[in-house]
């Protein structure tokens, strides 16, 4: 009788194994599959960047400096709108970009705060005109 209740029992108790494996490998291609997504996010804001600093470089030699910080955001619309799909100044992560002007609108750099969506730390991604 023993043996029969085994037997009976042996594809479920099959199945909560199997369902236990998997949802032990769930939660670390879940991880694997977020750390894709967002390396190639962080990818594509370097894109980006380079995008927006070819656009202000062309910019300042059209008007002589780089525009005010305080004029970027709607510089940028004018501007960039069209080649981005999403709204700025907010980057694929869903951060705020940071731009400053330095030497009196001569040079820039912008910024995203990179994976850990903190600005000002080692992750951030930064471009300006400073060679």
């Amino acid at each position: 009788m023993a043996d029969h209740i085994l037997k009976k029992y042996r594809f479920l108790f099959f199945i909560l194994i199997s369902i236990g494996i998997i949802s032990g490998f769930s939660k670390k291609l879940e991880n694997l599959g977020s750390n894709i997504v967002n390396s190639y996010k962080i990818w594509q804001i370097k894109q980006d960047l380079i995008l927006i600093k070819t656009n202000l470089d062309l910019e300042k030699s059209k008007q002589g400096l780089y525009p005010p910080e305080h004029r970027f955001s709607h510089w940028f619309k004018e501007n960039l709108s069209k080649k981005f799909v999403y709204n700025f100044p907010i980057d694929r992560l869903k951060e705020p970009y940071i731009y400053k002007t330095l030497n009196k609108r001569n040079d820039f750099f912008i910024s995203s705060s990179g994976k850990d969506k903190i600005h000002g730390t080692k992750d951030d991604i930064v471009i300006s005109s400073i060679k």
